[in-house]
């Protein structure tokens, strides 16, 4: 048979490509709007979630040093009290814990890479099953 030769400014072929996702389309759509608001929602929910951890970690660290008379609280209470103290020993003690800005700059960071690679996760996904059906 025949080998199939390519020039330098011939086009490649593009039916045998997968067709781009219609999450693809709609991305590109909103780019705009995307750009500016996205930013400014990774910081909202950043904060949100620092405001939550911190409330979280201090009633953890009062709760676990209470005493109390139940059999069960007392089984639990002594690795409560433990876990607590490493808590405090890696983040400082819970009454002066407090969050600043570049905590929230590196959750919203965090929260931006967790959420892009689960877009590209699900477009790799749907790029296998696409090319799978043809």
């Amino acid at each position: 048979g025949s080998a199939t030769v390519f020039h330098w400014n011939q086009a490649p072929d593009t039916a045998s490509r997968p067709r781009p996702s219609a999450s693809c389309t709609m991305a590109s759509a909103f780019l705009p709007i995307m750009v500016l608001f996205v930013p400014g929602a990774a910081i909202v929910f950043a904060s949100i979630s620092l405001f939550q951890f911190t409330q979280l970690f201090k009633a953890f660290v009062a709760v676990s040093q209470k005493s109390r008379g139940n059999a069960v609280w007392k089984f639990f209470q002594p690795h409560l009290k433990q876990m607590g103290a490493v808590l405090q020993s890696v983040l400082g003690p819970a009454d002066k814990f407090n969050v600043n800005l570049t905590h929230v700059v590196l959750v919203a960071l965090m929260i931006t890479i967790i959420v892009c690679a689960e877009r590209l996760r699900s477009v790799i996904a749907d790029n296998k099953r696409i090319s799978g059906r043809s």
